[in-house]
């Protein structure tokens, strides 16, 4: 009878499908390192090549990888001043969630045996992504701390206010047609039924 059941189970399995979608998003390319001296944490959403420019020159990055953004964009972490080197950041997972783009990364510190230098450090970690038209925000640690670049910020605005539009002009669309189907039930109540 456990030989039946064993040899059922896999039959089974190979026959079940998913119903779950899956929303992860892979890194195209990503480039680490450490900046010297202390630094600020911040988290960016890159999406131009002017954007790019800016952010190379204020942090000193260099990313060697070419980014089409007509198609791609660059995460950026800056985990900010650490007191030695070894520290790193890593991305756990970038998914689309409904409305918005998430970014989950953790911050990895050298183990206790690692020879580190004595110098303040500021590790960052970029990403080349698929340019997506939602928001991107990031979440670090266990109870999902969550940052919102500026420039993300006011896309999110403005993606409140479209909808907050649409939503009110499908409000007037819906009163309007609500009072037509009133005034023609009122019409067709006074109107006496045709002859036959």
């Amino acid at each position: 009878m456990t030989l039946g059941i064993a040899l059922l189970l896999p039959a089974l399995s190979a026959q079940a499908t998913s119903t779950l979608t899956d929303n992860r998003v892979l890194p195209i390319t990503q480039a680490q390192g450490d900046l010297p001296g202390p630094g600020k944490a911040e988290v960016y959403a890159i999406r131009t090549t002017k954007q790019l420019t800016q952010f190379q020159s204020e942090h000193r990055i260099a990313l060697n990888a070419p980014v089409d953004f007509s198609r791609d964009m660059v995460i950026a972490v800056l985990l900010g001043t650490r007191n030695t080197s070894g520290y790193k950041v890593a991305i756990n997972e970038i998914r689309n969630e409904g409305w918005v783009t998430e970014v989950s990364y953790a911050e990895l510190k050298p183990s206790p045996t690692q020879a580190v230098a004595q110098a303040l450090t500021n590790p960052y970690l970029l990403a080349v992504i698929r340019q997506t038209p939602h928001p991107v925000v990031f979440t670090q640690g266990h109870f999902q701390t969550v940052r919102v670049p500026y420039g993300e910020f006011n896309r999110w605005v403005r993606t409140v206010s479209e909808l907050s539009y649409s939503l009110q002009d499908a409000q007037r669309q819906k009163t309007v047609a609500e009072s037509r189907v009133r005034d023609l039930v009122e019409l067709m109540a006074r109107t006496s039924q045709p002859a036959q």
